[in-house]
């Protein structure tokens, strides 16, 4: 049930109590005028009543706007801070990165052993020319 529904019930209680105290004062007073006053006087304190729960509800709907607005920045502050910690992680490498990059190094360790490779087999064929051209004493 929601306040405007409450105060709607209450408003009817309390109407069908004036009509219940005015058939009865009415039953054993004739007099109108009493009856007059005192629905006025009971219409008077119903408007009082009404007055009173309508400026209630007004102040609870704008103090949950305002919640709501508060809310409203936070979360979208959260947001932003989440959308930059998100571009963090994803520059930060993965598993499959580094996979890549071993890989990489290991495919570079190998070339460079064939580089080892053939420089030694050059070292060797100049070590032999120069060993020649020692021993001829040219």
């Amino acid at each position: 049930m929601n306040i405007a529904q409450v105060v709607s019930l209450v408003i009817s209680g309390l109407a069908l109590i004036v009509a219940i105290l005015t058939f009865a004062f009415h039953r054993r007073d004739k007099s109108s005028e009493k009856i007059d006053a005192m629905k006025t006087s009971q219409n008077q304190a119903l408007k009082r009543i009404e007055d009173t729960l309508g400026d209630r509800i007004d102040a609870n709907q704008q103090l949950q706007e305002e919640r709501h607005r508060t809310n409203t920045d936070r979360l979208a502050k959260i947001d932003a801070r989440l959308s930059g910690v998100d571009e963090a992680l994803r520059a930060i490498p993965n598993h499959r990165d580094y996979d890549v990059l071993q890989n990489t190094i290991a495919l570079q360790g190998q070339s460079i052993a064939r580089v080892e490779g053939a420089l030694e087999a050059n070292t060797r064929m100049v070590e032999r020319m120069n060993q020649f051209l020692m021993e001829r004493g040219t």
